[in-house]
């Protein structure tokens, strides 16, 4: 039988391994990863999927690529360029964790 676990576990392994995957020396990968606009959807994103997930029963870690293309793949954000607040970056894709 093949691994599985509950999709909550399994978003907080992956969000652990991109952690230790983006942590550098004198800056916190949390820093990095969840900062500015586009970190806080991110991490709300993500908090949402983890809540809206627990009924499902167990699952694969391989069902975790359509789960969160699916979810994360219409998601726009406008980010600031710049010092010009009227700058915006209307295509702003997130199209995966990493």
């Amino acid at each position: 039988m093949r691994h599985q676990a509950g999709v909550p576990d399994l978003l907080a392994a992956l969000i652990a391994t991109v952690e230790r995957l983006a942590s550098m020396e004198g800056e916190e990968a949390a820093t990095r990863l969840w900062k500015g606009e586009d970190g806080s959807l991110l991490a709300a994103r993500l908090s949402e999927l983890m809540l809206a997930t627990e009924v499902l029963p167990p699952q694969p870690p391989a069902v975790l690529d359509g789960l969160l293309s699916a979810v994360l793949a219409q998601e726009r954000v406008a980010t600031r360029r710049g010092n010009n607040p009227q700058a915006l970056h209307p295509a702003r894709t997130y199209l995966g964790l990493v």
